[in-house]
Parts: C-alpha cells; sequence; structure tokens
C-alpha cells in the first residue's frame, strides 16, 4: 500500500480521470523523443498506477441495479435476481509534474493532452443543486450541512474563496437553449476558458435529483468564441451547423457573477475495498444580468458534484438525502444559465432585438 505522505512529500498528484488505464496505454505508444516510451515499458518514475481491489453487492432481489457505463451514465437492469458478489479493480494513476519535466521532457505536452481528454471534469458532469431560502440564516444552513458531512465521516477540505464571472452565448432564436445546450466564457482570476454542456441520454437522468450533462471544457487567452471556435465542442457546431449558425452568431445574452466557496469533501475506501469517494461542495452567492433587458436577480446556491469515480455516486446520494433533512434549502434542477433567464424573465426582450 503505498503511503500518501509518500505521494505528497515527493510530488504525485492523483490524476481523477475517466479511464486510467487507456491514458497508459495511449502513453505507451507515444513515439516522442524515444526516452517516455522505453521508460514506459520499464515503469515510468513519473507515474505510479496502484490497483485497488473493490466488491459490488446486490442483496435485494427485488430492487434496480444500475450498470455504470464508462462515460457515467447508468442504465438499469430490471431482471436481475439473486445476490452478486463481484470482485472488481480500481485502477488509481499518479503524477509527479517534475519528474516529467526532468526525466521524460518529450512527453510533457502529450501528458498534458491526455490529462485533459481523460479528465473527469471533460465527461459527463453529475451534479445534485439546491437554492438557499432567503429568509434562512444562510451561515447556519452552510454549518448544518459541513455538521452532515463530517457526521457520514467525510474528511472536508476548505479552499480559498473565488470570483468567477460566466457570459453565456446563443443565436438569436435560442438554438442552444431549445436544445439543452449551454456555451459559456468563463473568467476566474487571470483563467479564462470556454465550456460547453448538454444533456445525455440516461435512465437515471434526473432521478433522485441528480442532473448528469456532458461537459467539455478547453482554457483560451485573449478573444470570445469566434477567435477560439477550434475550442467549441464539436457537437455544438454542429447543432449550430444544422440551423445554419456559426460561432461568429452566438450573442451575449446573460451574465452571472459568482462569489464560491468551495469545500472538498473525501474519503479513504481502502479499508473496506471500495473506490475513494470525492465531492466537491460548493456555495454560490450569485448576481445574474440579464444584458437583453437589464434586469437582475440574486440568489445564494449550493452545488455537490461528483468528482471520483462513477460509481460512488450512489454514495453521494446517500449524502445529499441526509443534507435535504436541513430545513431552508430547495432542490432544484436547473442551471445557471436557465435559472438566469427564468429570474429575469419578467421583461425578457428577444436576442434580435439587441
Amino acid at each position: 500500500m503505498l503511503c500518501r505522505c509518500f505521494l505528497n512529500r515527493k510530488g504525485y498528484r492523483r490524476l481523477n480521470l475517466t479511464e486510467p488505464e487507456e491514458f497508459c496505454k495511449r502513453l505507451d505508444g507515444f513515439q516522442g523523443d524515444g526516452r517516455g516510451t522505453d521508460s514506459s515499458k520499464q515503469g515510468r518514475l513519473d507515474l505510479i498506477c496502484c490497483k485497488k481491489k473493490l466488491q459490488m453487492y446486490k442483496t435485494d432481489p427485488e430492487s434496480d441495479v444500475y450498470i455504470i457505463n464508462a462515460n457515467g451514465t447508468t442504465t438499469r437492469l430490471r431482471q436481475i435476481k439473486g445476490i452478486i458478489n463481484r470482485q472488481n479493480e480500481e485502477c488509481v494513476l499518479y503524477h509527479c509534474r517534475e519528474f516529467t519535466e526532468k526525466f521524460y521532457p518529450g512527453d510533457k505536452e502529450l501528458i498534458s493532452q491526455l490529462n485533459r481528454q481523460f479528465d473527469i471534469q471533460n465527461s459527463v458532469e453529475i451534479e445534485k443543486k439546491y437554492t438557499v431560502d432567503k429568509t434562512a440564516d444562510k451561515d447556519g444552513v452552510i454549518n448544518k450541512i459541513l455538521e452532515k458531512v463530517e457526521e457520514s465521516d467525510y474528511s472536508v477540505t476548505e479552499l480559498d474563496p473565488k470570483t468567477q464571472e460566466d457570459v453565456y452565448f446563443d443565436t438569436e432564436n435560442e438554438t442552444l437553449r431549445r436544445n439543452g445546450f449551454s456555451v459559456r466564457i468563463r473568467e476566474c482570476g487571470e483563467r479564462r476558458c470556454i465550456t460547453c454542456k448538454y444533456k445525455v441520454q440516461s435512465e437515471s437522468n434526473g432521478e433522485g435529483g441528480q442532473l448528469e450533462r456532458y461537459e467539455a471544457e478547453r482554457d483560451i487567452g485573449t478573444g470570445g468564441l469566434e477567435q477560439n471556435e477550434e475550442q467549441i465542442d464539436e457537437a455544438v457546431l454542429t447543432l449550430l451547423k444544422t440551423e445554419k449558425y456559426g460561432a461568429a452568431d452566438l450573442l451575449q445574452c446573460v451574465k452571472v457573477i459568482n462569489n464560491r466557496k468551495k469545500y472538498v469533501i473525501y474519503k479513504d475506501g481502502t479499508e473496506n475495498r471500495r473506490a475513494d469517494e470525492r465531492y466537491e461542495l460548493v456555495v454560490d452567492d450569485v448576481l445574474y444580468q440579464n444584458l437583453l433587458n437589464h434586469n437582475t436577480a440574486k440568489e445564494m446556491q449550493i452545488e455537490i458534484e461528483l468528482k471520483s469515480r462513477y460509481e460512488t455516486r450512489i454514495n453521494m446520494k446517500g449524502l445529499t438525502d441526509s443534507i435535504e433533512e436541513i430545513s431552508g434549502l430547495e432542490s432544484i434542477t436547473e442551471s445557471k444559465y436557465i435559472r438566469a433567464l427564468k429570474l429575469t424573465e419578467d421583461k425578457r426582450v428577444e436576442i434580435s432585438a439587441r
């Protein structure tokens, strides 16, 4: 068993990947300066791969079973009976950037590309969202949530608060909104990125209030969507093309200014032979600005997002079920983009009037 203190001391960090095995295969096949390929066959110094044994089981023959696909969506199996006690393995990958730069400089860019490609954040986003009642004691609600989390034996780490600004885009006839898509440019500190989201086909989407959306996030420099068209997800460009639009036809319609507090929720599953659990709890003070009619609205939102392997989503539901016992919380299934339009729509005008 690898010691976490050793990994941290040596500068290794865990890569949150959807397919760590495929990540390794792609790296093994890379023909760079020769050093990366030879070293990967012998065992790279910059990557540590661990195998953790897991067990999956079902004891209630009447309950439904969900098979979790590679992209995080689920398929329900209604006809399975009896007890399943099947062993499986979780592949966990740790990476040391310093060792890559020192020993395998020819692989540095490839590792960055693969990390972006297989990053769990660039696949299916699974989250639960709430609004906090305006009359509630907001600090009290947050403290009660953190207490519930710690009562369930999770560790909690608070990160530094940040302010981020999101500008959402659509065509004059709302092509993206009508088809369940959203495109935004986010600015947070010195970082700028384009994020595209859209619904996925899954029997469990929305079940228990967990939302499933495909999310593709790409860093950009200066310029808008037209200047960074290659960073827009292909599904978005295809949809626009079918309606005879392009990136240049996407107009600003909503700005969301968000003061965000973030907490990392974690549980080590080694002792119980389960997958490690990792979630992000964010507390958002949100200001919505409708850029078409100039209406504004405010609210506080709380989100819990899955950041570990997809099979832990059932544990996430147990966690959110306990949180929902707290008064002052209302579960919602709308994105911030849709919330912005909904809360500012009383005097809303068409985009074409811009």
